[in-house]
């Protein structure tokens, strides 16, 4: 099995590039992996990043036949890579704290379908461990946390803020994060719009806001300084027609796709903000986060290390199951082949099959030292050669149980 991840982010693409390769559901596109001949897979998708990561004999053959493009990643480097996402180091607003519950929401989708095997569940347990040492040891979270603070630090330099009356569209997370911004931020008067009115309520209550019915966004925007939009919208909610008033306001799209439609941006007097403009203001947190991001990437050196000895201890773990499966069903074949010709009291038959697992835990314990001994020093080779000599990968694998009970019966029959 090997490991391959193909990732389209903020790095390599748009954010129309990043929905295009989001137009899959997690859940949806992990079982079409699985069914594919994947034996693990999980998919971490957010506004600014679609990544899929899937466990397989032949993964990029197979993420090629289900079509799923973008920045290629094999085995070391998707590993890398994986923990430098969930150290806050890959995003746009260095540091941020959003993408630890998004891939931990994302691991729980794949897992709820299967997707999560014993090698994608060591290497995501330690990606969720990364994040956080790095958020508890470093500074790299202090001021700006989130793409959402990042728009509203935007926004306050198109207009004063706590003169200003904002709209927030979208009651998910990311709007929450906006809400709490504008609110940190001094804002005068804040509604909030959701399409499921009691989401709308419960963050308005937590925030101070007020509601305001979906439907009745358009009656409100004539009277709107700021509208942030984070809903899930498959097609944009706002475009030109809704803003002809020509009244100076700031749009800001945080939606993935986009929320705004892009003529909104040419009119009088509006300033559109997207996900690809956030890039910019930006800029500033991720030069004085430079130190924290060195301490971050210290821990994530530290943290790959002991990720490669877990995943090596797991590459040895499965060689040895399978080697002392091999030898339990060889070991009980040949027992119950004795114990049907023999007649044995109860005490002769447990001392039999007592003086079986011990003969068995014997020849073993060397092959088992030396698995393990390969595996913390990387040496696949050696793991390779003890699997090809006791036949572990064998398709038809019972020659050797058979062949050891005929040889056993002839010897009883003697």
């Amino acid at each position: 099995m090997a490991l391959a991840a193909r990732v389209v982010s903020h790095r390599t693409g748009t954010s129309d590039d990043v929905a295009a390769a989001s137009d899959r559901p997690t859940r949806s596109l992990v079982r079409e992996l699985l069914d594919a001949g994947a034996t693990e897979a999980f998919v971490l998708q957010t506004c600014t990043r679609a990544e899929t990561y899937v466990v397989a004999d032949s993964p990029d053959r197979l993420l090629d036949t289900l079509g799923i493009d973008g920045e290629r990643f094999d085995e070391g480097d998707a590993l890398d890579h994986l923990l430098a996402v969930a150290a806050g180091l890959d995003s746009i607003v260095i540091g941020e704290d959003g993408i630890l519950g998004q891939l931990r929401r994302a691991v729980a989708d794949a897992r709820a379908v299967g997707g999560i095997g014993p090698v994608l569940d060591t290497v995501c347990t330690k990606a969720i461990r990364v994040g956080e040492r790095v958020r508890s040891e470093t500074s790299i979270n202090e001021g700006v946390t989130s793409l959402a603070s990042a728009a509203v630090r935007l926004a306050s330099e198109g207009c004063s803020l706590a003169d200003a009356t904002a709209l927030v569209i979208g009651a998910g997370e990311t709007g929450e994060r906006a809400c709490r911004a504008l609110v940190d931020a001094g804002v005068g008067r804040l509604y909030v719009a959701n399409r499921t009115r009691a989401r709308a309520e419960t963050l308005a209550a937590l925030v101070g806001g007020e509601v305001v019915d979906f439907a009745g966004v358009a009656t409100l925007l004539p009277t709107v300084d700021l509208v942030v939009t984070a809903t899930g919208s498959p097609t944009p909610i706002l475009d030109a027609g809704m803003l002809t008033d020509e009244r100076a306001r700031v749009v800001i799209d945080l939606a993935q796709p986009r929320d705004v439609a892009p003529d909104v941006g040419s009119l009088a007097g509006v300033t559109l903000h997207d996900l690809d403009s956030l890039r910019v203001v930006t800029r500033e947190t991720r030069a004085s986060r430079q130190a924290a991001a060195a301490d971050a990437a210290a821990i994530v050196r530290e943290e790959r290390a002991r990720l490669d000895t877990q995943l090596r201890e797991l590459a040895a773990d499965a060689t040895l199951g399978a080697l002392y499966r091999r030898a339990e069903t060889t070991k009980r074949d040949a027992l119950d082949t004795a114990l049907a010709a023999l007649e044995l009291t109860a005490t002769q038959e447990a001392t039999l099959s007592a003086f079986a697992d011990a003969l068995v835990s014997e020849l073993l314990a060397a092959p088992t030292r030396q698995v393990r001994t390969a595996a913390r020093a990387g040496d696949e080779e050696t793991l390779a050669v003890a699997r090809a000599l006791f036949e572990l990968d064998a398709e038809a694998p019972d020659e050797l149980e058979a062949g050891v009970a005929d040889a056993l019966a002839d010897v009883l029959a003697d």
